[in-house]
């Protein structure tokens, strides 16, 4: 079968769901009794080692309502245009990060050097304004440099070249699979392409978001 450009994202992916059924057909089916009892040990054994932090974002208001962010869950973060978005995903991914848990952030608004510029940015307190400019003085500039090496020893994989559900779908699979993926933050839903066929973007968008949810229990 040939395949033209448009279509290859939507093959690959559909290769891959064939293989992960194959691997599910050869898993035995838990039964219910089988499912409680792993429930109640992992409870036990959350009980015995304490609490869970890796997935904690480092701001401790939010860490207190929520416990931090969770395994197997979708995470929306909601405001206004302008308000901090980006840069707060970001500081929760530099955080989680750090704690050398494998994190992947995908922009889809932003090229690898603005998403960069922007962590330094947090990093420093240094205007990121200054930064594309050139209006930085020595000492800045050698704040900034240090910065640069303390972030780029991160477990972080950015990636600004997807722009369809589906290769979304297959890089984070990729990632799971070679390198134990552990928080993937997306930047940002609304600007996802769907290949498929919708009445409306409200229904593209729900489709986005239900496949994002079923990604993360993956």
């Amino acid at each position: 079968e040939i395949a033209n450009s448009e279509n290859v994202d939507i093959l690959a992916e559909e290769t891959i769901k064939q293989i992960n059924s194959i691997e599910r057909v050869n898993e035995k089916e838990k039964t219910f009794l089988e499912q409680v009892i792993e429930t109640t040990e992992k409870i036990e054994k959350s009980v015995s080692e304490g609490q869970d932090y890796s997935l904690y974002t480092g701001i401790r208001d939010l860490d207190d309502r929520i416990c931090g962010l969770h395994k197997e869950e979708l995470t929306i973060i909601g405001a206004r245009p302008g308000v901090g978005k980006t840069t707060f995903a970001l500081q929760i991914a530099e955080y989680i990060a750090s704690k050398e848990i494998e994190t992947a952030i995908i922009s889809l608004e932003m090229s690898d050097c603005q998403i960069i510029q922007k962590m330094l940015s947090k990093k420093t307190r240094i205007n990121s304004y200054k930064m594309r400019m050139g209006t930085l003085e020595i000492n800045e500039l050698e704040e900034i440099g240090k910065a640069g090496a303390e972030i780029s020893n991160l477990p972080i994989h950015l990636i600004t070249n997807a722009r369809t559900l589906q290769q979304i779908e297959n890089i984070a699979r990729k990632l799971k699979n070679r390198n134990n993926l552990g928080l993937l933050v997306i930047d940002y839903i609304q600007l996802i392409k769907n290949k498929g066929k919708f009445n409306s973007r409200e229904q593209e968008v729900a489709d986005i978001t239900r496949t994002l949810k079923l990604l993360s229990l993956e």
